[in-house]
């Protein structure tokens, strides 16, 4: 198994400890993961907004370096997914705007093919890999944890895109979940907005929309969440104490947030100096010493 790996900006600054984590849980997994030094930032869809024919030059190219190596890339980042997807979209719906690109592209030497996939980390593990493979090597299983699933925006959305699973009932993290020995806990946020793109906008909502998601996670019994979105993984991280503020009654929520990686991590016997816990905001002790008890 390989693939070219992109993580995103996120997962290499703010979230490191989740591309640290995927590291860790490819070479459990014999998941061979490519790198290059010349990918750049997809833009997040904030390029398409100003230059859009930039935007897909700029995805092109990222796209062409996994392309030169007959790998497809495999990201850790909701945002990175849908961006690179929607550029192939584009390209896959419009050869004449693949034609303008690769015009362009000829100038540094490189060109879009368009005949590698691009998919999410949880995908490959459930699907690629297979639920019945990893639960072989299992070591550390999660016994009786009461997980919550937290899919965010941009890795169901838009299904005819992403076409890996029903946007409005996935299931791929709860079968992980149970995969590793948890308990999913259901809850009707867990395909919502975790209210992160709105921060610098309108804090006090985007506060409040986090608040809600913690409310419902914590009325459910959960004891942690997982999510497969470094965005989501940060803002259900950093943002939980601001959020307990606006909280009716002002109750703590004290749920430890992990990237999917990092849950994998850990029931797959990595060892935890190795994963870098004391990156996280919200305590995570509580959680290993269930697993390794």
């Amino acid at each position: 198994m390989k693939y070219f790996y992109y993580p995103g900006c996120i997962a290499e600054t703010s979230a490191a400890e989740a591309d640290i984590a995927t590291r860790e849980v490819a070479r459990a997994l014999d998941i061979e993961l490519i790198e290059s030094p010349a990918s750049s930032c997809c833009g997040a869809g904030n390029l398409a907004r100003v230059n859009p024919l930039l935007d897909l030059i700029t995805n092109a190219r990222n796209i062409s370096l996994a392309e030169k190596e007959r790998a497809d890339i495999v990201t850790i980042c909701n945002t990175c997914l849908l961006t690179l997807k929607n550029a192939r979209d584009k390209f896959m719906k419009n050869p004449d705007m693949k034609t303008r690109t690769n015009s362009v592209l000829s100038g540094i030497n490189a060109k879009y093919q368009g005949d590698v996939d691009i998919k999410h980390f949880l995908w490959v593990i459930v699907k690629d890999l297979g639920l019945a493979s990893l639960k072989k090597r299992v070591q550390n299983p999660l016994t009786g944890l009461k997980i919550a699933p937290f899919y965010g925006c941009q890795i169901l959305r838009p299904s005819e895109i992403m076409q890996f699973e029903n946007p409005d009932d996935p299931q791929s993290l709860e079968n992980l979940i149970t995969t590793l020995g948890g308990i999913p806990v259901q809850h009707e946020g867990r395909t919502k907005c975790c209210g992160f793109p709105l921060f610098l906008v309108n804090r006090q909502a985007s506060l409040k929309m986090l608040s809600l998601r913690f409310q419902e996670i914590k009325e459910k019994g959960a004891d942690c969440i997982v999510t497969p979105c470094t965005l989501c993984h940060l803002a259900l991280d950093t943002l939980q104490n601001d959020a307990w503020w606006i909280a009716p009654r002002g109750r703590r929520f004290e749920l430890p947030v992990f990237h999917v990686s990092q849950l994998t991590a850990m029931a797959l016997g990595v060892d935890i100096k190795k994963l870098e816990f004391e990156r996280h905001f919200v305590n995570v002790k509580s959680i290993m010493k269930r697993i390794r008890d």
